[in-house]
């Protein structure tokens, strides 16, 4: 496929490219997971020039290992029933309205 034929594609289906990629969403947090022990440990920060970590922005919590992963299993059970639901929910044979349709897929 054609860069313009793409460029075209991508304009007629409201699409929006990150200029940099998965840099574009990159805000500079860090999130650092320690288990000790019954317990799990969170430090949290965002980096600043230098990748040194801006002091303003450090976080360090402590919590309950077993509410922690808990916690957890609920999100990766709740992301995985919806992902699962929008998936079932596409027409059987229909391309979603953001697929690339076969015959324009690039070559």
């Amino acid at each position: 496929m054609s860069a313009s034929k793409l460029g075209e594609l991508v304009a007629s289906k409201r699409l929006m490219w990150a200029p940099d990629g998965d840099e574009a969403f990159d805000d500079g947090s860090y999130v650092l997971h320690f288990d000790v022990g019954d317990r799990v440990r969170l430090i949290a920060f965002k980096s600043i020039e230098g990748y040194n970590h801006d002091p303003l922005t450090l976080s360090d919590r402590w919590l309950d290992a077993d509410s922690f992963y808990s916690t957890l299993q609920r999100w990766y059970e709740a992301f995985e029933s919806e992902w699962s639901t929008a998936i079932n929910a596409e027409p059987k044979g229909q391309a979603a309205e953001t697929d690339v349709p076969p015959s324009k897929s690039p070559q």
